[in-house]
């Protein structure tokens, strides 16, 4: 049974490069307009130290009134309650639609939460190799971290990539199933931010199998209307 009708009025704190806001929009699109459309996105906006949004040396008062790591994303409830973590926002969101939806029953339950885990580790190390690289001054940038950083980019996808004979290795779950769950989800959110980020030094499509299976997630319409989506300013 749906309990969709608690996500009335509510907002959520979000950045359009963010691919753990990515993850809870198409989390909530593939819950159909009940839950999608009664979330109300607003943009993290400017932050006064650098101007270039949600970063970890500056926060934004609106934010920090809800959450106190000043994190996106971040999803303000009309009673005022929040919500915050892109894995506890998907986990609400599927509640409120009834349940069962975004993740298996039972034991299968754990195949989608550890997928949701691995991308999470890839967007993690991505976000922070991208502060390493574009915010840290030049002269204290430390070239081992960033190896280390990438390291773990690389061996996470491995770890899915169709044809890699890897240990442990996990099944990529069909792009094209009814109802998309949050580990696929969440693994699309990450092939995007490393395309959108580190093309260059992380060529994910050169698979053509994890390519294939990008492709048809990005053509889903929840896909689609999340890249259609505009936020209002705060």
């Amino acid at each position: 049974m749906s309990n969709s009708s608690t996500l009335k009025d509510s907002r959520l704190y979000w950045s359009s490069f963010s691919p753990f806001v990515r993850k809870v929009i198409v989390a909530a699109q593939e819950l159909g307009p009940d839950v999608a459309d009664k979330i109300e996105c607003i943009s993290a906006g400017e932050y006064a130290l650098t101007g270039k949004g949600a970063i970890p040396i500056a926060t934004k008062i609106e934010i920090d009134d809800y959450n106190p790591s000043g994190r996106i994303p971040t999803l303000i409830l009309s009673n005022g309650k929040s919500i915050f973590g892109s894995q506890a926002i998907v986990q609400y969101l599927d509640f409120v639609a009834g349940g069962a939806k975004l993740f298996n029953e039972g034991e299968a339950r754990f195949d989608d939460l550890v997928l949701e885990s691995l991308a999470d580790g890839i967007m993690e190390s991505a976000l922070l190799l991208r502060y390493e690289t574009t915010l840290r001054p030049e002269a204290l940038r430390w070239n081992q971290y960033q190896t280390g950083l990438l390291s773990k980019i690389t061996r996470t996808l491995a770890s899915i990539t169709p044809s890699s004979t890897q240990k442990p290795h996990f099944d990529l779950p069909d792009p094209s199933a009814s109802q998309l769950g949050a580990g696929a989800i969440a693994l699309a959110s990450a092939l995007w931010y490393l395309s959108l980020r580190f093309s260059a030094l992380v060529d994910w499509k050169k698979d053509p199998e994890l390519k294939e299976w990008a492709e048809k997630v990005f053509e889903r319409e929840s896909w689609k209307r999340a890249d259609a989506m505009k936020p209002r300013d705060a």
